[in-house]
């Protein structure tokens, strides 16, 4: 019989690093579900709490859970590597300043990747302001396999220090009271349950870059607004005044820099076609055919009859020959300008990444989200 696929839980904790055993037993023993990790988004205070319960020590309660339900604890990945500080200090900053929006928008877009084990996120704890951050990021994110929850604790063991979940054998539970003395509580009577919260999910309406966290949370939520209000999604570019339009806003370029701008969205709508995806090495930029290109698209910018020189834009050596470094150098400084102009939330943007064959340049968005009614 095969085993039942695992998910990762991920919890948002405060103060009470029970809410995690808590969830555990609620996922694990009342509904029967497998977890392979665990996965904990809190504050500085919270990770102390945590560190403290869970990882000082021979024996925590997650060893503890596992050993009374007959659980394997080496098939739940939880370690300090999995505990995230995301939110500053309480009182410390102005959440709305904080980089936790983009910061945690990063995290849960790369944990939500397709691929990616199904998530069963818990609010059970943390700070208000947590779970508001959090539910707008997930709802942004989620996948249809992903579900958002809550923990419910019967009200008596919902704040001891010493319970962390109901034991499969009732247990007599101390409860010490200022000025009243001790009295006992029966494990038995206590209730865990983990309650899915409805969601809005909007991850069809994000485009690939911002699905994949490679924007911030401000810019993910403009697209996602626009998306909804039906604003063309495409990119015009107007050789008439050296300008791209996209979503209603207008963005002028100096010749040079719309000139590798066109460069690089022929080559993406030219991958389209051959089957590759336009990207261009950095190592590359001096071969013919992109020479070539480059100097089309200069002078498809500045106008066909206006004389210029090719190597008014190609950089060459007095023998002729291209200089790599040269333009090597004018195209990355292009590049760097057309970002500064656009802006960091611009999807048309010229990018660079690491390749096998060194650093590569290209844009990022769909070819028939760019639109090149050249005339």
């Amino acid at each position: 019989m095969d085993e039942p696929v695992g998910c990762r839980l991920l919890v948002v904790a405060g103060l009470s690093p029970q809410v995690i055993s808590g969830a555990l037993y609620a996922l694990m023993v009342q509904k029967r579900k497998a977890v392979n990790r665990v996965t904990v988004l809190t504050s500085p205070e919270g990770a102390h709490a945590v560190r403290n319960t869970f990882f000082l020590g021979l024996e925590n309660p997650l060893d503890h859970f596992c050993r009374d339900y007959g659980f394997i604890r080496n098939k739940i990945v939880f370690s300090e590597d999995d505990l995230h500080v995301v939110w500053p200090e309480q009182g410390a900053h102005d959440l709305r300043e904080s980089p936790a929006w983009d910061r945690l928008f990063s995290l849960l877009a790369g944990w939500t990747h397709p691929e990616a084990a199904a998530i069963v996120a818990c609010m059970a704890g943390g700070r208000k302001d947590m779970a508001v951050l959090f539910s707008q990021i997930f709802s942004l994110l989620a996948r249809p396999e992903d579900s958002l929850t809550h923990l419910f604790t019967t009200d008596e063991f919902a704040h001891l220090g010493n319970f962390f979940y109901p034991p499969p054998q009732s247990t007599p539970i101390a409860v010490h009271r200022l000025g009243r003395g001790v009295s006992f509580l029966n494990s038995s009577d206590a209730r865990m349950e983990l309650v899915e919260i409805p969601l809005i999910r909007l991850r069809l309406l994000l485009d690939e870059e911002t699905r994949k966290g490679l924007v911030g949370l401000q810019t993910a939520r403009l697209r996602v607004q626009q998306e909804i209000a039906g604003v063309d999604p495409v990119v015009w570019i107007d050789l008439r005044d050296l300008s791209l339009r996209y979503r209603g806003q207008e963005a002028r370029l100096p010749p040079k820099e719309l000139a590798v701008w066109l460069f690089f969205a022929r080559e993406r709508h030219r991958g389209a076609v051959d089957g590759k995806d336009g990207w261009i090495l950095a190592r590359e930029l001096d071969l013919p055919d992109h020479v070539e290109a480059l100097e089309a698209c200069y002078r498809a910018v500045v106008g066909k009859g206006s004389g210029i020189d090719k190597g008014d834009f190609v950089p060459r050596t007095r023998e002729g020959e291209v200089d790599y470094v040269e333009l090597k150098t004018k195209v990355t400084h292009a590049i760097s300008k057309i970002k500064r102009r656009l802006g960091e939330s611009h999807p048309a943007r010229v990018v660079s990444r690491k390749a096998r064959g060194g650093r590569e340049y290209g844009l990022q968005m769909a070819p028939d989200h760019i639109h090149l009614d050249e005339g």
